[in-house]
């Protein structure tokens, strides 16, 4: 205790916090200061706050307050070995003082907001004091997540989150996984654990694994531990990921029953399915027996979501409590962004037999949900069509940041034909000509079904035939509802001529040039672009006539010149470099274009 400074009662720093909330600036500057003050004087401050914290008959925001203010005294002023350290550090009996206070009663009060910040506060204290300060820590923590009430097992989860997620030390590593691993087990697979629970359990499951895989060489034996533990954790996610992703209301249940299910449902797989993803980064050969029925899974959810409007697969759960459930707020979307990350990662291992592609006609059904995937919302092909360089931004700037599910299931379709070449590819040109043929009133999956066909062309000896067909997409007419399906179509076509423009013999070559020269519309800037790109490629191809290149040369550059003027900086460099591959093949018109 200070000797020129009082302790106060918990009454007078009650007063100076409700001060420190005040809407008037200078009373809060006052409470602030004081508060300050406080830090540096008194070496039971920290204690006074978790008295006030954990007083359950003070109003919350004045606890929530004080549990603010004990997180930054634990970074400010707990230890000398800390960066954040300004001092002074409170005496080891304080200190032992506020954290057990804080593990008998944080963690386990009746409000969850409290048992979180508690956690918190008590994940930075171990990191600094635990073992030497604090050797029993890791026993007093696994006996409130033995505990038989949920506060206690909620608190004790949401400090080993904090702890592994930002505090966890190589020293620490090797007791956690020991202990803790065969108890977050325990928690995932209980019967009577509240789903959000076994949610985060899974969380830290997977932290865990990633930050193994990073330590591997510090501590060489764990990674053999965590295998040996593997193949329980994959059995416990069996069934999860095994249910189905769309959760069907029982007759005469609450109207909203289907829905709340459902986001359950893909909560607990989207951490289920994460968890799988750092498996199989880190261990893969401890997933390999499990390979084929994860794969079975993840299609199965994304064949079932597939089936969903695009548009209404990215509503969030507004009601999901990330705090009390331990997840992230998550929608269709997010459970598909996992599935084919998945489904990426454990197709193309090296270890992973083309049978898992190939047998039962697996990449036949695999192509037509991809399209389904890929298809653009009515909203965006409006918003593009209205704004050029979105689209630009979105769909054809390959440096630019946007991921979608378009571009997750393009990614996916990439992967495989990575790994497999050829296999791959042969098979994946008969279906994407099906689908051509299937879709063809369909302008929205018939241009989702172009833009899969694009990754397929390369050396193709029928892409003038399929491109010839494509060309008797009907013309872009004002009268149409669907205008933006239509001139996104138009323009997807335009593009694949680009990308096939070397395979092409030269009479494809000019019926292409021609197409491609009637889609030079400045009212419809989408289409503008890709006709853009498919003369400049047109231009630069192999069978190109000196003919063809003199009737695109002017219209090109005419048209260049029209949609720079309304370009943004980052379509502009996108724009220009697509010029720039355009050969001067008249030196005086393409200067004075350049120019």
């Amino acid at each position: 205790m200070s000797a020129t400074t009082p302790v106060p009662a918990v009454a007078g720093l009650v007063n100076v916090l409700r001060g420190a909330l005040q809407a008037d600036a200078a009373m809060r500057s006052a409470a602030e200061h004081e508060l300050a003050h406080l830090r540096t004087t008194v070496p039971e401050f920290g204690l006074l706050l978790v008295q006030v914290a954990l007083t359950s008959d003070q109003p919350f925001e004045v606890r929530q307050l004080a549990l603010l203010t004990l997180k930054a005294y634990t970074r400010t002023n707990w230890s000398s070995k800390t960066e954040q350290f300004e001092g002074p550090e409170p005496p080891l009996n304080i200190k032992q003082q506020i954290w057990t206070a804080i593990m008998d009663h944080g963690l386990t009060d009746a409000n969850a907001r409290v048992r979180v910040s508690s956690a918190y506060v008590i994940a930075k204290i171990a990191h600094v004091s635990w073992p030497d300060e604090w050797p029993d820590f890791l026993p007093s923590l696994l006996a409130r997540l033995q505990a038989p009430h949920l506060p206690a097992q909620h608190g004790a989860l949401c400090v080993l989150r904090d702890l592994v997620r930002d505090d966890l030390t190589d020293q620490h590593l090797p007791e956690i996984v020991r202990v803790i691993l065969p108890h977050l087990l325990g928690v995932y697979t209980s019967a009577t654990m509240p789903l959000g629970m076994k949610n985060r359990a899974m969380a830290i499951f997977r932290d865990l694994v990633e930050l193994l895989y990073n330590a591997k060489e510090a501590h060489p034996d764990l990674p053999a531990v965590v295998a040996e533990m593997l193949p329980a954790w994959l059995d416990a996610m069996a069934p999860v990921l095994q249910a189905p992703a769309i959760v069907a209301r029982p007759a005469g249940s609450d109207p909203a029953w289907d829905e709340r299910a459902t986001y359950a449902t893909f909560r607990a797989k989207v951490h289920a399915y994460r968890a799988v993803q750092t498996v199989a980064a880190a261990f893969f050969a401890a997933l390999k027996p499990h390979a084929r029925a994860i794969v079975d899974f993840a299609w199965r959810d994304v064949t079932a979501l597939a089936a969903v409007p695009v548009d209404e697969l990215d509503v969030v759960d507004e009601n999901d409590d990330s705090d009390e459930g331990g997840a992230d707020p998550v929608s269709g979307e997010t459970l598909v962004y996992a599935c084919i990350d998945v489904l990426q990662r454990v197709l193309v291992k090296p270890s992973v037999s083309a049978a898992a592609l190939f047998q039962d006609g697996f990449l036949g059904t695999l192509l037509p949900v991809l399209v389904e995937l890929m298809r653009v919302p009515e909203e965006k092909a409006s918003a593009w069509r209205e704004d050029v360089n979105e689209y630009i931004a979105q769909e054809l700037d390959e440096d630019a940041f946007s991921y979608s599910l378009r571009v997750a299931a393009q990614d996916l379709a990439t992967a495989i034909i990575d790994k497999y070449d050829q296999r791959a590819i042969d098979p994946m040109r008969q279906v994407c000509v099906m689908m051509l043929q299937k879709f063809q009133s369909d302008a929205v999956r018939l241009e989702a079904a172009v833009a899969l066909l694009g990754q397929v062309m390369s050396g193709w000896d029928q892409a003038a035939h399929v491109i010839e067909s494509l060309m008797a997409v009907p013309a872009v007419t004002d009268t149409t509802d669907i205008i933006a399906a239509q001139e996104l179509l138009r323009a997807r076509v335009l593009r694949l001529m680009g990308q096939a423009a070397d395979e092409l013999p030269s009479a494809a070559i000019d019926a292409c040039a021609r197409f491609a020269l009637q889609s030079l519309d400045a009212t419809r800037p989408v289409m503008l672009v890709n006709a853009m790109h498919a003369l400049v490629a047109i231009v630069n191809a192999t069978h190109t006539t000196a003919a063809v290149k003199d009737l695109v040369q002017h219209p090109l550059m005419h048209a260049a010149g029209a949609l720079v003027e309304t370009a943004r900086a980052d379509s502009l460099v996108f724009l220009l470099e697509t010029f720039g591959r355009c050969p001067a093949h008249s030196p005086g018109r393409c200067g004075a274009a350049r120019a």
